[in-house]
């Protein structure tokens, strides 16, 4: 019965041994699902895509109806700058999307009435 069991185990380990060497190492070693070297180009890609964006949004929202639309709505230059570093990734490129759509309406001779609406919308969705 001893001999039984030990002969059951050595064979249990000599399969183990030889499962274990037929295995290529390089799917013994531990893989990334991203390479690093995409991962980190990705993120200096992201960083200066945000960058754009901020100066861009920040270019738009320094003209004198934006800051007069910021007076008018009782908001500092300093809470937009803080709102605007707060967004999301996302939420920054869709309000550089607007801002962009705005000023390029503005240059078209858009009456400054509208004008003011559009940048006091923005004022609205920055502080908020």
């Amino acid at each position: 019965m001893k001999k039984t069991i030990r002969r059951g185990s050595i064979i249990l380990v000599a399969i183990t041994m030889s499962v274990l060497c037929l295995v290529p190492q390089s799917l013994m070693a531990q893989q990334h699902v991203v390479n690093p070297s995409d991962l980190q180009q990705k993120m200096v890609s992201s960083s200066a895509t945000r960058q754009q964006n901020e100066a861009t949004l920040n270019k738009f929202l320094t003209n004198d109806d934006a800051q007069k639309a910021f007076r008018d709505a009782h908001v500092t230059q300093e809470q937009v700058k803080m709102a605007v570093h707060s967004m999301s990734d996302q939420e920054l490129a869709q309000l550089t999307a607007q801002a962009n759509q705005a000023q390029h309406d503005i240059d078209g001779g858009m009456s400054a009435r509208l004008a003011t609406l559009i940048i006091v919308a923005v004022v609205i969705l920055v502080v908020v």
